[in-house]
């Protein structure tokens, strides 16, 4: 993946910031009826998501002039929650309004911004029901650990066959080849557990949508893309380094400590 924003990245911009002009003129003109809202809310986050994506790419661009990387080791890295919940109430809010307001371009517009609804609301009723999130990644001496309430399971440095930096959807992702999938569905549970069978599907499913073995979407733990992929190759290129991710001791001396 090439980092920085490139041409693509500023026609979107371009293209949804013009039409979220527009609707919004229209709208002080009073022209259109609600068909205004409708077209100055869906370009709207269109607008947001280009200026999202152009910001995080030139973080990625200057992190390509980082040398090293530094990670607390055993200790997870939580997900975070709030991108989720700004997902499904953007969904929901942004989905209502269009669905409201876009009866002048069409059923098969409101039939839409429905269906984005009702993605929003799916998507936030299992967070709120902890059926959703809760994922980790720990940096440990023997791998990386790809963790949830459910369980973990662990990818070996030896085993780390090859790692990149993709874009998904216009999103940064972390993409990686292993040598050996039995290892990671075995440090799961092994083939016969219900853990095991779901890495093993979940090699398989992202083998068919992306190519590879492993997928993530660093952004979900508010995690620079390129940064993440430079310190996952220096665990494995560099075996003397991996001691640093054992766990650290606590300090002695504390109120606890003294009689």
């Amino acid at each position: 993946m090439k980092a920085g924003p490139g041409i693509k990245d500023g026609l979107l911009l371009l293209v949804s910031g013009t039409f979220t002009a527009v609707g919004l003129l229209l709208l002080i003109a009073g022209r259109g009826g609600r068909g205004p809202i409708a077209v100055s809310t869906f370009f709207g986050m269109c607008t947001c998501i280009a200026v999202w994506s152009i910001v995080e790419k030139r973080r990625m661009a200057e992190s390509l002039e980082v040398t090293r990387v530094e990670i607390v080791g055993s200790v997870p890295i939580p997900a975070r929650q709030g991108i989720r919940w700004a997902m499904g109430i953007g969904l929901t809010v942004g989905g209502g309004v269009m669905a409201w307001s876009g009866g002048p371009i069409g059923a098969g517009f409101q039939a839409i911004s429905l269906f984005l609804v009702a993605v929003g609301v799916v998507l936030m009723g299992l967070l709120a029901t902890g059926r959703a999130g809760g994922q980790t990644l720990t940096f440990e001496p023997e791998g990386l650990r790809f963790g949830n309430r459910r369980g973990s399971f662990l990818v070996r440095w030896t085993n780390f066959a090859r790692v990149e930096v993709i874009e998904f959807q216009s999103n940064p992702a972390l993409v990686a080849s292993v040598h050996d999938v039995g290892e990671l569905v075995a440090s799961a549970g092994g083939a016969g557990t219900p853990e095991g069978r779901k890495v093993a599907r979940a090699v398989v499913q992202n083998r068919t949508w992306v190519g590879w073995d492993l997928f993530l979407l660093p952004y979900h733990f508010g995690i620079d893309a390129v940064l993440l992929a430079k310190a996952v190759a220096s665990y494995v290129e560099d075996p003397s380094r991996r001691a640093e991710l054992a766990p650290r001791r606590a300090l002695s001396g504390g109120a606890a400590d003294r009689p």
